[in-house]
């Protein structure tokens, strides 16, 4: 894990511009150097990444800084 992968690091940085992105870029960046432990496989063994994106599913862009710094 990176430095910047830490809660620390994160809550650090939960009040600035573009938190949202930092978080999801984190969450991303997590699943992509971790894909052995945090991820499933399925049947064919393709991977199933365990960690996405989540600030995108807050409709008012506005808002999602908000929401990922909670």
């Amino acid at each position: 894990m990176k430095p910047e992968h830490s809660i620390k690091y994160l809550s650090e940085r939960q009040n600035g511009a573009d938190f949202a992105k930092l978080f999801d870029d984190t969450l991303t960046d997590i699943a992509a150097h971790n894909a052995d432990l945090f991820s499933v496989k399925t049947e064919g063994g393709a991977k199933i990444v365990l960690f996405e994106r989540i600030s995108q599913y807050i409709t008012d862009e506005g808002r999602r800084d908000d929401f990922a710094a909670r």
